[in-house]
């Protein structure tokens, strides 16, 4: 395809003598020749060669956690692709003899008493040292080799119960079979805290191995049976004196239904670890139940290393990226050009009308081809090998769904629903490798593929040729997503893309010059002086405001008293003493994650929009509450205003809990500043408001003014 490959890609050695036996995408299933089984996995950075990643993975294998299944084998290897070097991280780790699905059917569905507890405390232990990547718990991914030491494999990404469920509705499966559980918060439609959610699907685990009745009942006609779930919870509490100490009253608390009284993994934690709770472990040590805050440096674990590109990858990422799409176009082009000179072709008419034209080998299509349905439409124009679409080819889509707005590039799992044409690399029939995929709505998707999916690093196009940058790990984006367009975008899915702005605001008057000061202007040109009228710096402040004033419009709409049932998945999430209100809003793994309201202890709004592992991140209102007057605000020398407390209110575009991108910042003064900010300083061009003053336009450089361009401070 064009596209620079390292000779480099070869399975690392200690896979040389093993046999692979399953491939399931994410990671492959090895045996040895003693019958032995290992995961192995691969991670790609393009910044750094995995040092600290590199740490967590040898303590992991060094410590032998408990209730981490042992990683045998690591290696980190340089590699070369889409001209872009990077390192790959290649884990191998013990797969146990059984899950906990294999290991019920083999004992009959039953566990002792003391197994169930040596459980809990195990998955729960791992959790914790898992830190970031906790797993969603199931049947499935629960492991043992004796039935006391229970496992989890660390870098597992499981699926959520709750969208496995959905996606059974939507196919309309009637018998389906559950594994985990998901809990009652997520059939509301609620962004939800992950970290609680991950408690209850565990504690539905133990509620099936106590009762020995299937949590799934609990699921039937695709909801939750919480009456059902109340009688199960009796049976258990009936049961008390059969385990030690407060075993059953922490797994009622697990499966309550109130967020508020179920716990999350920190304070289940520290309740199994209670004296006061009495739980006679025999397998499990408490002692090895701990906080190792530095495994949460697995969740930098990815495509490129973080889940954030810096602006210098997304660069290097979207040249490379047009690169490919040059040589898969010329790879096509030249494919096609061969093709008419091609030797031995054949004509097949198959059964169900459709007709091949091209190479054929053992009466299978081998070579280059062409595929037509019985209507005559090209299906498929390109390479086959053993009858699939192989290599490089052109996938014609003909019942496709018609889209009538934009795609959500962040969820991409169901994209093929929607595909008007394929061009790029195939293996056995599946889209695999680098491939530009064209929606019905004519954007497109540009990056890598795999088994048929979205997976790893990409840019999608969008209708109004705004380009995002990303990584995808099967289907969904994984990466805070950057954008490539001429002013910054922001980061919320929900305010992406706004380029309507409302009647009302088209209507408000634009930043303008008037005539008096275009005058003042016109006699220093005429007098020789150097300051200069720039037409293109008034334009891109101009379409800064408007876009600001979309953004403020669209956030009150959300968030104004008229609109409450748009806060439906809005949680209120209470400090540890469950009597403080300090957030109230989406959550995720236990953090601020998604829209919502940040309170000050007096209770009046702090922060009100959109946030990113706890903290500013997208488009959102900040508030003051310790505000110094100043009626002489320094301009040239912005740097301490934050410091002094001399503003309001900003309303603008965040990253990290700072300032960056497109705002306005309200002084003291009763100013108004609108431009560029970058780490929480105004940085690049501005303009400065103020009552019965001419408006100033000037660059700042993180605070410090450099130049005044129009009007004088």
């Amino acid at each position: 395809m064009g596209v620079q490959q390292s000779d480099n890609n070869e399975n690392p050695p200690f896979l040389s003598n093993m046999k692979l036996i399953l491939d399931k995408g994410n990671y492959k299933v090895y045996e040895n020749n003693n019958n032995q089984k290992f995961d192995y996995k691969e991670f790609k950075s393009s910044q750094t060669s995995f040092k600290n990643e590199l740490e967590v993975a040898q303590e992991i294998q060094n410590q032998n956690f408990q209730g981490i299944a042992k990683i045998e084998q690591i290696l980190v290897q340089q590699c070369e692709k889409w001209l872009i070097k990077y390192f790959t991280l290649c884990i191998l780790t013990e797969h146990p003899t059984y899950s906990l699905k294999d290991y019920l059917q083999k004992k009959e569905k039953i566990l002792s008493n003391q197994q169930i507890i040596e459980l809990l405390m195990s998955i729960t232990g791992a959790q914790n040292i898992l830190g970031m990547k906790k797993q969603y718990l199931g049947l499935d991914n629960i492991y043992t080799s004796d039935g006391n030491v229970w496992k989890l494999k660390p870098f597992f990404e499981s699926e959520s119960s709750y969208e496995k469920l959905m996606k059974y509705k939507t196919e309309r499966i009637i018998d389906y079979e559950l594994d985990s559980y998901p809990a009652p918060e997520e059939f509301e439609g609620k962004v939800c805290d992950t970290d609680r959610v991950q408690i209850f699907g565990l504690g539905m685990i133990i509620l099936e191995l106590i009762t020995k009745q299937k949590s799934k009942d609990i699921y039937i006609e695709y909801k939750m049976n919480e009456s059902l779930l109340q009688q199960r919870i009796q049976q258990i509490s009936n049961l008390k004196q059969q385990f030690s100490g407060k075993f059953i009253d922490i797994i009622i608390e697990m499966v309550d239904t109130d967020l508020v009284r179920r716990p999350n993994f920190q304070q289940l934690i520290k309740k199994l670890k209670s004296p006061s709770s009495k739980i006679v472990c025999i397998q499990t040590k408490l002692d090895i139940v701990k906080d190792i805050p530095k495994l949460n440096l697995l969740d930098s674990v990815s495509y490129f290393g973080q889940n954030v590109i810096n602006q210098n990858d997304e660069q290097i990422l979207s040249n490379a990226i047009e690169q490919a799409q040059i040589s898969i176009s010329n790879s096509i082009k030249k494919m096609r050009q061969e093709w008419q000179s091609i030797h031995n072709a054949q004509t097949i008419q198959e059964q169900n009308g459709q007709k091949y034209y091209g190479q054929i080998l053992n009466n299978l299509y081998e070579g280059k081809g062409r595929l037509y349905s019985k209507t005559g439409d090209l299906i498929y124009e390109g390479e086959f090998k053993q009858g699939y679409f192989h290599n490089l080819g052109v996938q014609y889509f003909q019942n496709s769904i018609s889209l009538k707005k934009s795609y959500d590039f962040q969820d991409c799992k169901d994209i093929l629903k929607y595909a008007k044409q394929y061009e790029g690399s195939f293996n056995f029939g599946k889209k695999h490798g680098d491939g530009k995929l064209i929606l019905t709505n004519d954007e497109y998707f540009c990056g890598e593929f795999q088994n048929d999916q979205i997976n790893g690093g990409g840019q999608f196009v969008r209708g109004l040729k705004e380009k995002i940058i990303g990584i995808w790990n099967n289907g969904i984006l994984k990466s805070t997503p950057g954008f490539q367009k001429e002013l910054i975008s922001f980061r919320s899915p929900d305010f992406l893309n706004q380029s309507q702005i409302p009647e009302e605001i088209q209507k408000q008057p634009s930043i303008l010059i008037n005539s008096d000061l275009m005058a003042i202007h016109q006699k220093h040109f005429e007098e020789g002086k150097s300051q200069t009228i720039d037409s293109n710096l008034i334009n891109k402040i101009q379409n800064c405001r408007n876009q600001l004033l979309t953004q403020i419009n669209n956030h009150s709409q959300y968030f104004g008293p008229p609109q409450q049932q748009n806060r439906k998945d809005h949680k209120i999430y209470y400090d540890e003493s469950q009597t403080i209100l300090k957030y109230e809003g989406q959550l995720f793994t236990g953090q601020m994650h998604g829209r919502g309201t940040l309170y000050y202890e007096n209770g009046e709004i702090q922060y009100q929009g959109d946030f990113v592992n706890g903290k500013y991140e997208g488009f959102g209102f900040l508030i003051n509450d310790k505000q110094e007057t100043q009626m002489a605000i320094n301009f040239k020398d912005l740097r301490d205003i934050n410091k002094k407390g001399q503003w309001k209110k900003y309303q603008g575009t965040f990253q990290k809990g700072e300032k960056q991108g497109q705002g306005i910042w309200y002084l003291t003064d009763d100013s108004e500043l609108i431009g560029f900010f970058d780490k929480d300083q105004i940085h690049g061009d501005g303009n400065i408001k103020r009552s019965q003053k001419e408006d100033v336009y000037a660059i700042w450089q993180y605070g410090i003014l450099q130049k005044e361009l129009i009007g004088k401070l």
